[in-house]
């Protein structure tokens, strides 16, 4: 290239080596350049005067030379694309193609690289709101459904402006009805006599005292009450003393003897103080004790130290002693089955104890007869004597289980003939006699009396 000279690579002067700056400028007879895009072709013509530059000298070749010391080879990266026309042809650079088609795309999905070249392209599908429509009671649309103009629907409420005004909101805030109102308070006066208002234009009220009322606690009070319901006046009183109800502090009483008592009727049963009158068939009154040892009902003359009769919250009754003394009468299904009585509680009475009708000589035991497999546990207290008849078939009796309220109870059961079949009585629970059930063997009259602890029946 000797005569020919590149000038001008971002305005420094190279010499004679070939390189890339903003700007080219090629002197020298028949050098020609032809740009094309991002293609930049040099042609230089051989021969010159000169022997040659130095070999030592900066050169950019396109491969090793073994005659030059200090030459650069140029070395594209993949992104470009070289043509290497051969000796004495042309050396084109390009940029390489991607995997991407030309041409136009709508809606695309892109993918760039870090040179800023698309990658991948590829037609997407549209995104946003393709049509819109409102609801008419609360947006108007004024464009189209694809192109709209939305706005607020009117309501029914005439613009102005409103005083005092009464309001109506929807759930979106807006209102649907306005009306004015009427004016609000100004000022407030108070009755003198029934009323206080301090404040002025922003009153503060209260009750007007009453000059006469001392306040206080009062007893049987007498009081006068105005039509606000007020008490105008109050005075003590004295406690009646013609009967009934008297609040003496810590007890109310009765005030005098001849006033009575009466639970479910208005009118008590003659002499009586006190009356329960049921008409139902629930107890007509009951007593609950606050503690173990209260008493729940008791009876005694004023003159007399004990009570005559007296029931605790144990379940113990007591009666007597008694300067008349007392009787004790026990009843069961309407028939009298014990009896104490003639002065109970003094060192010289006579007890006596009768079972069954009022006899002062004996005793009558309660029978059933039975000729079928019954449960007696549920009625145990109504029979002694079990009388069984087996001849229509075998007979179990199931007799109340031990416990400690059947303490000392007694069961006979009889044959009364002299069938086959056997009779076998069973308690509810526990055994008899250390077996679960106690056999009277068919063909015979025969019996068993047993009795009741609190964990077994026992043959006796």
């Amino acid at each position: 290239m000797s005569g020919y000279t590149l000038v001008g690579v971002n305005g420094q002067d190279e010499g004679n080596n070939l390189g890339f700056g903003a700007y080219l400028n090629f002197t020298g007879a028949g050098v020609t350049a032809t740009i094309s895009g991002d293609l930049i072709t040099v042609d230089i013509p051989g021969g010159g005067g000169g022997g040659g530059a130095p070999a030592n000298a900066q050169y950019l070749t396109l491969a090793l030379d073994g005659t030059l010391t200090d030459e650069r080879v140029f070395s594209p990266s993949a992104n470009f694309l070289v043509v290497d026309g051969g000796a004495g042809g042309n050396y084109s650079i390009d940029l390489s193609n991607t995997t991407v088609t030309a041409g136009s795309y709508t809606n695309a999905n892109i993918t760039v690289d870090a040179k800023g070249r698309i990658t991948l392209a590829a037609n997407g599908s549209p995104g946003g709101v393709a049509s819109v429509s409102v609801d008419a009671g609360e947006l108007t649309n004024t464009g189209t459904a694809t192109n709209p103009v939305l706005g607020l629907a009117t309501t029914a409420i005439t613009p102005g402006s409103y005083n005092y005004a009464s309001l109506t909101v929807d759930s979106f805030g807006r209102l649907t009805a306005a009306s004015s109102g009427t004016a609000p308070v100004t000022a407030v006066n108070a009755d003198a006599g029934e009323l206080t208002s301090t404040g002025g234009t922003t009153p503060s009220l209260g009750l007007a005292t009453i000059g006469t009322i001392t306040p206080g606690a009062y007893t049987s009070a007498d009081i006068t009450v105005d039509g606000f319901g007020r008490i105008t006046a109050v005075a003590n009183g004295t406690p009646s003393t013609a009967g009934g109800w008297t609040d003496g502090g810590t007890v109310v009483y009765l005030a005098t003897n001849t006033d009575q008592v009466s639970i479910g009727a208005n009118t008590p049963v003659a002499n009586r103080k006190l009356s329960v009158i049921n008409t139902g068939t629930n107890l007509g009154i009951a007593v609950t004790p606050l503690a173990t040892g209260d008493n729940l009902l008791e009876s005694k003359l004023a003159a007399e130290a004990n009570a005559r009769f007296r029931s605790d919250s144990a379940g113990t009754l007591e009666w007597g002693p008694g300067a008349s003394g007392l009787d004790l009468r026990v009843w069961r299904n309407g028939a009298l089955t014990l009896q104490f009585d003639n002065g109970i509680g003094t060192s010289t009475s006579t007890v006596w104890a009768f079972f069954g009708t009022h006899s002062t000589t004996s005793r009558r035991r309660t029978t059933s007869a039975i000729t079928v497999s019954t449960n007696i546990s549920a009625t145990a207290s109504q029979f002694d004597v079990l009388l069984v008849d087996p001849t229509a078939g075998p007979v179990t009796i199931t007799i109340v289980g031990p416990s400690a309220t059947t303490r000392g109870r007694t069961y006979t059961i009889k044959r009364t003939t002299t069938s086959a079949n056997t009779v076998t009585i069973q308690p509810a629970s526990g055994n008899i006699d250390n077996a679960a059930t106690y056999v009277l063997a068919g063909g015979t009259l025969a019996s068993v009396d047993v009795v009741c602890d609190t964990a077994n029946w026992w043959v006796i």
